[in-house]
């Protein structure tokens, strides 16, 4: 019996439709995966904005601790600057300010960094799902066809 029967065309069409679901999970994974990358990266942009709005505050901490001490110096009479003192005390501010900035900025790249990261892994991910996908397409195809090609052998028989 040489000719298609229900049951060849049935296989066939249960395997198209199984590879075009795996093709269309795989495409939906990675379109999942790109957005998650991009919300990542806008993660990635504000760590670097809050990283250099805490260093702006830092500094405004800092400024007004300089102004408060030139201040207080300038209320008991001594000339600020002219004083080892004062000017020790102004000095370990700096150092303290300058190091917080440091800390800051630091922990800011690492976030940005860690972001960025992810965002890559998480691109890598989709597009591994996407082949993966396709690879199962091509299986699930190969398959049917061999179980088209063991039908037509058992109708000829």
């Amino acid at each position: 019996m040489a000719g298609v029967t229900l049951l060849t065309v049935l296989t066939a069409a249960s395997a198209a439709a199984s590879a075009y679901t795996s093709v269309s999970a795989g495409k939906a994974r990675n379109e999942a995966a790109k957005f998650e990358a991009e919300q990542l990266r806008e993660n990635a942009e504000m760590a670097k904005l809050d990283a250099a709005n805490a260093n702006l505050k830092r500094l405004e901490e800092f400024d007004q601790i300089r102004r408060t001490n030139i201040a207080i110096s300038a209320a008991n009479g001594a000339l600020p600057r002219s004083s080892r003192s004062f000017l020790a005390i102004q000095k370990r501010g700096k150092d303290v300010f300058l190091r917080d900035k440091a800390l800051i900025t630091l922990g800011g790249k690492s976030r940005v960094s860690q972001l960025q990261g992810s965002a890559n892994q998480t691109l890598n991910t989709g597009r591994q799902a996407f082949r993966t996908g396709i690879t199962k397409a091509a299986g699930t195809l190969i398959g049917g066809g061999l179980d088209i090609q063991e039908i037509k052998d058992r109708e000829e028989d």
